[in-house]
Formats: structure tokens, C-alpha cells, sequence
């Protein structure tokens, strides 16, 4: 179960190093067992886990909460940055999506760190649509 007192950092090196092939680790686990998964892969030495865990930021905050989420997930984001560009637009591609788990579009500036270090990097492309 995720502690809500726990700070993400703690959770991910209470994990084990062994995070490769965490993915198939999420079916049969309960919603707080699946987050604290994902917040360990978003660490792992495995490009495709980090994938993963970088499509599935929703589950995390669902589970954590819109406080937590604002105050603790979305800054982890943005200081661990990885530089791979596949993990990169996974993050950009749920950028949208994490609205509602910031609080709604009251809160929704605070995505805006995220959004700032994605554009910064130089690697993902924003595409408005038709």
C-alpha cells in the first residue's frame, strides 16, 4: 500500500534495483502496489520500462491524490528527467491527461514546470491539432 506520508523519493529507493521487466508486475496487484511499480520503473535502467511507467502517470495519481500529485510527482518529474526522447513524448503525451489529477483547470498551472522543462530539452515536438 502507498503511504501518503511517504515522499516519492523515499518509495522508489525503498524498491529494489531489480526494476527490469516490472510491467507485467502491475496485472493482479492492487492500485497502490501498481503505483509504487510505476514510480519505481520511471528509475529503471530499462528504456521500455520507463516507457511504461511515463504512459501510466495517471494511475499514479490517482492513487497518491491532487495534493501529492502537485506537490510531489509532477517536481520529481521535472528534477529526474531522462533524456531519452521515447520516454520524453510518453511524458508529453500525458501532459493533457493529468489536468483532472492536479485538481482540475484551477490547478492546472501547476503542469506548467513540466511542460517548461519538456520544451526546454529541445527533443519532443508539440503538434496543435487540425
Amino acid at each position: 500500500m502507498v503511504d501518503e506520508a511517504m515522499p516519492l523519493e523515499k518509495m522508489v529507493e525503498d524498491g529494489d534495483d531489480n526494476t527490469m521487466r516490472m510491467a507485467p508486475l502491475l496485472v493482479g496487484n492492487s492500485k497502490e502496489e501498481q503505483a509504487q511499480i510505476l514510480i519505481e520503473m520511471l528509475r529503471a535502467e530499462e528504456l521500455s520500462d520507463r516507457i511504461t511507467a511515463a504512459h501510466q502517470l495517471t494511475k499514479i495519481a490517482g492513487v497518491i491524490g491532487f495534493v501529492r500529485t502537485r506537490k510531489e510527482l509532477l517536481p520529481y518529474l521535472v528534477e529526474s528527467v531522462d533524456d531519452d526522447d521515447e520516454v520524453l513524448i510518453a511524458l508529453a503525451e500525458g501532459l493533457g491527461k493529468l489536468v483532472p489529477f492536479v485538481g482540475g483547470n484551477s490547478f492546472a498551472h501547476s503542469l506548467l514546470p513540466l511542460l517548461e522543462m519538456l520544451l526546454t530539452t529541445g527533443k519532443v515536438f508539440f503538434c496543435m491539432g487540425n
